[in-house]
């Protein structure tokens, strides 16, 4: 019993298995035929059935029985089989109306996808061709700009004390000025010469070293000036220093002071 129901299971899933792979549309038609075929059988039966009763009607004449009352179950009957005929041909136009409706939207799926895969194509491509120029209008204003900004002169450029050596020595006069290195000495029998590079302005330089040569008991006196330079002279009972400032135009300073065996002027 139960291999028998097993195998009864088994068919009916593949004959289920079998009629779910079956389109919609396929069965659409396949009503719409059958429809197609019944109201042809109906016209069939009709016509069978006007024959006979043409035939009926002359055997009644001619047994004399009154055929009015079988007219009007005739035509009771004939009009029953044309309201299921109409019926019949309606039912199988909204199969195949139902049928066409289907394809139909299955047909503008199909476009509409078509269409929207080439316009998603299109946008890329456009985007593509955007993100290029967007690129290359970067890279010209880019390279302008860089053109248009001028690269910096070092010949104007303020060195920096620490780039500058400090080189042995000693000083001469006073504490030097604040930022200021040792860039050369040289010592003879009657000069001592020591130079020093930094930044500065030349009145706040000149301004330092005679209030430091003042408090060391110098008297000063200017020897020569320009718009960015000055010469000075530092005298006390045994020495004589000069004083010489030149004022870069990149702003730096440079200061050279001598020291000379005090004589007569």
């Amino acid at each position: 019993m139960s291999i028998k129901l097993h195998v009864a299971r088994s068919v009916w899933g593949s004959i289920r298995g079998t009629v779910g792979k079956i389109k919609m549309r396929t069965w659409l038609i396949a009503g719409a035929v059958m429809m197609g075929m019944l109201a042809l059988f109906v016209w069939a039966v009709i016509a069978l059935f006007g024959a006979a009763w043409g035939g009926a009607k002359n055997v009644l004449q001619q047994a004399g029985i009154n055929s009015e009352s079988v007219q009007q179950a005739s035509a009771q009957v004939l009009a029953s089989t044309q309201t299921v005929l109409a019926d019949a041909q309606k039912n199988a136009a909204e199969l195949v109306a139902a049928a066409d409706a289907q394809a139909i939207k299955q047909r503008a799926e199909q476009s509409l996808a078509g269409v929207s895969e080439t316009l998603a194509a299109e946008v890329q491509e456009g985007a593509q061709a955007l993100d290029a120029k967007a690129a290359a209008a970067a890279a010209v204003a880019l390279a302008g700009l860089a053109n248009a900004v001028p690269a910096p002169d070092a010949s104007n450029a303020v060195p920096m004390s620490a780039e500058v050596r400090e080189v042995s020595g000693v000083d001469i006069g006073p504490p030097r000025f604040p930022g200021l290195r040792r860039t050369s000495f040289g010592r003879t029998q009657d000069l001592l010469t020591v130079s020093y590079q930094g930044s500065g302005s030349l009145a706040d330089v000149l301004a330092h070293y005679q209030s430091g040569f003042a408090k060391l008991g110098f008297n000063g006196d200017v020897v020569s000036a320009t718009t960015d330079s000055e010469r000075h002279v530092f005298l006390n009972a045994d020495q004589r220093i000069e004083l010489a400032l030149v004022q870069s135009a990149n702003g730096a300073i440079s200061v050279e002071l001598k020291q000379l065996s005090n004589s007569p002027s």
